[in-house]
């Protein structure tokens, strides 16, 4: 079985169908969600500005759970692609729930049917470091950027824990070079989410016992739906020692 097959099976059950209401609620309330799609969408919203108000045709291509699809507004084209078959059945009826209408297929449906849309907005977050070559995809979806589109990469940085599935690490020199392959021009880079740090070390090098692994579960559950400046005032103050867990790069073609 390839490595392609392991991740398609991991994920598909991982995006198994559930009560869309339930699969909405815990993409609200997981915090290894809520840290990844708050900063994305203030990254973009920053870089956009007024732009944001739509409408706007935007593409998250590995959107798992759909937690930054479901931050845009109700007037914007949405679209996402995914490996996994279950996430593409199952979400739309989770957007749904909020008004929004989400256009989804697998990698294989979306080179067919969608190979002409361009889009503003182009996402992928924790997406390349899985794939075999990273330089390959980015250079596909360049070519599906509108002509002032952006794209924003958000990859994992300084790990405490190594995900098996991960095939390569990532900083700024290698992700420079990546950009450059890919004729892409860097418009901002941004490092942060230490409190993944901070959680990861008590969970897994630490080795949490029952009682401390509740403990961090609640502190998981309000950061998750705290505000992400309020969020990021925490690790200023507490989290000084602990490295960043995520880097952000925003670019447009050249």
């Amino acid at each position: 079985m390839s490595k392609l097959d392991i991740n398609k099976d991991f994920y598909n059950d991982l995006y198994k169908k559930r009560n869309p209401i339930i699969s909405l609620l815990y993409s609200k309330i997981s915090f290894d969600q809520q840290s990844k799609s708050k900063v994305n969408i203030n990254v973009i919203k920053n870089q956009i500005g007024t732009a944001f108000n739509g409408p706007l045709t935007v593409l998250d291509y590995g959107f798992g759970h759909g937690s930054l699809l479901l931050k845009y507004k109700n007037n914007h084209q949405i679209y996402g692609c995914d490996i996994s078959e279950e996430a593409v059945i199952n979400f739309p009826a989770v957007a749904n729930v909020t008004g929004k209408k989400v256009l989804t297929g697998t990698v294989e449906e979306f080179l067919s049917k969608y190979r002409d849309e361009k889009f503003d907005v182009i996402t992928l977050s924790h997406i390349i470091e899985h794939v075999d070559d990273d330089v390959a995809l980015v250079e596909s979806l360049v070519e599906k950027l509108a002509e002032k589109g952006i794209i924003l990469i958000n990859i994992p940085i300084n790990e405490v824990w190594i995900d098996p599935k991960h095939v390569r690490k990532y900083d700024m020199p290698y992700m420079l070079q990546v950009l450059e392959k890919c004729n892409l021009e860097l418009i901002e880079s941004l490092e942060t989410d230490k409190l993944t740090s901070f959680f990861l070390i008590e969970e897994k090098v630490k080795n949490a016992g029952k009682l401390k692994r509740i403990w961090i579960k609640a502190l998981r559950l309000f950061f998750a739906i705290i505000p992400l400046a309020m969020m990021q005032l925490f690790e200023k103050a507490f989290l000084k020692n602990h490295k960043n867990q995520q880097l952000i790069v925003l670019a447009s073609k050249k």
